[in-house]
């Protein structure tokens, strides 16, 4: 991601990697009787839901993963009858990353859609601020608080009020005796959440040797190299997307640094290590987040299933770390209209988001209370290796010891 990735470098690429969790159980529709209920976009054979994501822009293709995600729950679900005789039909909106075209899109499909599931954009402060119907439920993994304080809002892997998990830096501490962190991270964008990841990193007795914000046209790190260099730095944590991770490790390679680690979670995808040009430049490089790994030659359940249905969407390729959030909030809006019953209505599937306390669709997440929001702390770390990925810590599942610790904690 070049131009745009500059500003958003940390932004889901760190969030979404390790604000770890959600909660309920994982299942399948059912073919049951149509029947009544009533909201936009409901019929007696169909609910349209709606999902933002920028696709436009600066950077095309940005979160297209995210409707990927989405519609491939739609069309695992629909080979299966549907819910209650009813199919999912994903109305896909892009905000162009902007907020005024967000706000836009989202006004304009509300008298369309019964809710917004699995939407992914920096700008949904401003969608959620256009939300003139407040019974709407927004079903996805968030940024903005306007969103995130939201009473019809429901995240798959709950992460308000804004923090980040202490449990893998502990580890990585203590296996890499790790003493000093350089961090680089979007001066735009998620920054609040950088600065949160920087707060657990430094709980866990990790001293800050160097941290900058990174502007938005930038493309040269050698300064900060030698900076992070000179402060003694042993640690470097840069969520950083494939095209400036290539920059970063070709820059410390060529200055002659050797930190005991470096960290860039964002690095975790199919393609990723292909755009580095030589795969081997991040041998060693890992990464903690809060999904089951897609790649893993034995994922989990829930994670086969979900790769199955991604790689059957029409130009898809294979998942991402955008479409794995679009699948499991697809998953818990689900679960939540099925617990609605037959005749469902916004503030119904509401209610029984409220109910869910225990959702990790079949291992994509790790389980945490959805009902309730409260965040979770399991976390799972990858290693780069020989042109690919491997399973650091732990052998299977997450980790789940360590907490959330809560920005200014």
């Amino acid at each position: 991601m070049r131009g745009l990735s500059k500003s958003i470098r940390g932004v889901a690429l760190a969030t979404v990697l390790v604000a770890a969790a959600a909660c309920s159980s994982s299942s399948s529709g059912n073919g049951g009787n149509s029947g009544g209920g009533s909201g936009p976009g409901l019929t007696s054979d169909s609910i349209t839901i709606g999902t933002v994501a920028t696709i436009t822009g600066p950077v095309p293709g940005l979160f297209q993963g995210a409707v990927t995600g989405v519609e491939a729950y739609a069309n695992y679900i629909n080979s299966q009858g549907g819910i209650n005789g009813r199919k999912l039909v994903v109305k896909s909106l892009d905000d162009g990353f902007s907020c005024a075209q967000e706000a836009s899109q989202v006004t304009q499909a509300l008298p369309n859609v019964f809710a917004f599931v699995g939407s992914f954009t920096l700008n949904d402060g401003c969608g959620a601020r256009a939300l003139t119907n407040k019974s709407t439920p927004w079903i996805a993994y968030g940024f903005g608080d306007a969103l995130k304080t939201l009473p019809t809002y429901f995240s798959p892997a709950p992460n308000h009020p804004t923090g980040f998990v202490t449990g893998p830096f502990a580890w990585l501490k203590q296996k890499f005796g790790l003493t000093t962190v350089g961090q680089l991270y979007s001066a735009t964008g998620a920054a609040e959440t950088q600065k949160a990841e920087l707060n657990a990193i430094n709980s866990v007795g990790i001293k800050t040797g160097y941290t900058r914000g990174i502007g938005a046209t930038e493309s040269d790190f050698s300064a900060d190299v030698q900076r992070m260099k000179s402060a003694g730095v042993d640690y470097v944590e840069a969520d950083l997307p494939p095209s400036d991770a290539k920059i970063l490790l070709t820059e410390i390679k060529q200055a002659n640094f050797h930190p005991k680690l470096i960290s860039d979670a964002a690095l975790y995808g199919a393609d990723s290590l292909k755009q580095l040009g030589d795969p081997t430049l991040a041998n060693g490089v890992v990464g903690p987040v809060g999904f089951g790994l897609f790649l893993s030659k034995n994922p989990a359940p829930g994670v086969a299933l979900m790769n199955k249905w991604i790689a059957q969407v029409p130009n898809a390729g294979s998942a991402d770390l955008y479409s794995v959030y679009g699948w499991a909030s697809a998953e818990l809006f689900a679960d939540a209209l099925k617990a609605a019953g037959t005749n469902p209505t916004q503030q119904s599937v509401l209610t029984a988001l409220k109910g869910i306390h225990s959702f990790d669709s079949g291992g994509v997440l790790p389980t945490a209370n959805v009902g309730s929001q409260v965040p979770g702390h399991c976390w799972v770390i990858f290693e780069a290796k020989n042109g690919g990925f491997v399973t650091m810590h732990p052998s299977t599942g997450f980790d789940c010891a360590g907490t959330y610790l809560k920005s200014g904690s």
